[in-house]
């Protein structure tokens, strides 16, 4: 619906007429017609994006000042070609089997249409095949799109993610903007991205036009990424979770329930809580290097209804993403092993002993019979399961959770901690440990099996890993609250 409006006056980022206040942030498209500009936005109504179209009228030199203050034409830090840029060309990677099948209908009925109000052009490439991804973001020219868009689960992130860090030039390949677009299961990424920014969003529900929207006005956020040494399948990229018994138990076990969309964790948990203890009684010994800081392990404790009114505001403010300077020097196009992504991380100096080694006297070592243990690094492992809401994007702190056997009342008691998650309840339970750390090694006894998943996907049952910080972030799309 379209509303004439005088433009009246000006007010930072915030366009006033006689009866709207126009938040520039909320800001899609801005049209310059004969003695107006159309500007299409979606400003915040009751705790939901609402799309509004203003005519603003006024004298030409006050509304081309102001259209110019609306339109949004940053670089973003890959520094694309001239071309690329000015036409704000993305690429959209969509995985037709991701979740319930549905990132078509999420593309056609969510996204198009915001990307054509915002002025943006895109490439649509399906994903024909698993590491489809990964390949793709190998072979591209970074030159011809302004960011990559992800419309899947977690799963397809990771994948190009790893094409981006196994690239030659992943220094500057890591600058290009991704927008994950939830259109998985979990879509946990996708959450912490909205919750980091203040964007409201359904949990359990679509938000993928929440996602989308912010690809007119992109800010750009750092994403840190995670080194994984495992004992039997390689070198691997974590930035969401490395989990070990029950959670991946459920994580992994619920693909039989696909059909049931987000509610197969649920279907999952039930199952597995009902056998317990007769299932999930893992034990190993967890070696891992704390950090030494009172108010970062008190923080772990509060809410996500309480973050930001208990932290401030500017809590989750990231750092800025640089824009990558040395184009001309940038290393030729190639393909490059994981290993040695993280052996140049390590060049750095920031370095850990390999899986192999002894662990190092400045670590902790403790031995149990334990459910679970995960380590996390962002606010969500789930869209509806905000885990560690005081985690940040950018941060090199891993969070190191585990619940050990003889801190346990009983099956109910784990049934209550994980069934209240999505209200952060699981965080007032004693049993629930949680940690901040750089680096953590979990060795699982022998014959003590138990599922193992990284980001969500499966290795070797009951083998050891470890997962240490790096100096390497990604760039990820958010908004400006």
């Amino acid at each position: 619906m379209a509303t004439d409006q005088p433009l009246w006056i000006s007010d930072k980022n915030i366009l006033k007429t006689e009866s709207l206040n126009i938040n520039v942030n909320d800001v899609v498209g801005v049209k310059p017609q004969k003695g107006s500009i159309r500007v299409i936005c979606y400003p915040l109504i009751n705790g939901q994006r609402k799309r509004m179209v203003v005519n603003l009228k006024g004298d030409e030199q006050t509304l081309t000042t102001y259209a110019k203050q609306m339109s949004y034409n940053k670089v973003p830090p890959h520094k694309p070609s001239e071309v690329a840029t000015k036409q704000k060309r993305v690429l959209v990677l969509l995985n037709p089997f991701s979740g319930q099948k549905r990132s078509q209908k999420r593309w056609e009925g969510d996204c198009r249409p915001v990307f054509d109000e915002a002025g943006v052009y895109y490439t649509i490439v399906k994903t024909e095949h698993v590491q489809h991804a990964t390949e793709i973001v190998q072979e591209m020219n970074l030159n011809d799109f302004t960011a990559i868009v992800i419309l899947s689960g977690d799963g397809l992130v990771s994948e190009v993610l790893t094409g981006l860090i196994t690239r030659a030039d992943r220094a500057r390949a890591l600058k290009i903007p991704l927008l994950h677009i939830p259109a998985g299961t979990a879509n946990a990424l996708a959450a912490a991205v909205a919750f980091q920014t203040g964007e409201p969003f359904s949990p359990r529900g679509n938000f993928c036009p929440e996602m989308a929207l912010m690809i007119g006005r992109p800010s750009y956020k750092p994403l840190r990424l995670y080194h994984v040494e495992t004992e039997k399948d390689g070198p691997k990229l974590m930035f969401l979770t490395a989990v070990w018994g029950l959670i991946a138990d459920i994580d992994l076990g619920s693909e039989r329930f696909r059909w049931a969309g987000l509610s197969r964790l649920h279907i999952e948990a039930f199952v597995r809580v009902a056998q317990l203890p007769s299932v999930a009684t893992y034990k190993g010994r967890i070696s891992y290097k704390p950090v030494e800081n009172k108010q970062l392990s008190r923080n772990t404790r509060i809410k996500a209804s309480e973050v930001r009114s208990r932290l401030g505001a500017a809590y989750f403010r990231t750092d800025i993403v640089e824009e990558y300077d040395d184009i001309k020097d940038a290393k030729a196009g190639g393909v490059e092993s994981l290993q040695k992504a993280f052996e140049d991380s390590n060049d750095s100096g920031n370095k850990f002993p390999r899986l192999k080694d002894p662990v190092p006297s400045d670590w902790t070592v403790i031995e149990g019979e334990y459910a679970f243990v995960c380590l996390s690094s962002i606010s969500h492992i789930g869209s509806d399961l905000p885990y560690c809401p005081s985690a940040k994007l950018g941060s090199d702190i891993m969070y190191l959770s585990l619940v050990d056997w003889r801190t346990i009342k009983s099956r109910f008691h784990i049934a209550h901690l994980l069934i209240t998650i999505d209200q952060c309840l699981h965080l007032d339970h004693e049993c629930f440990q949680m940690i901040p750390v750089t680096a953590c090694r979990v060795e699982p006894a022998p014959n003590s099996g138990g599922y193992v998943a990284i980001d969500g996907e499966p290795i070797s049952m009951g083998s050891a890993f470890q997962v240490t910080s790096t100096d390497l972030t990604a760039t990820v799309i958010g908004r400006e609250g």
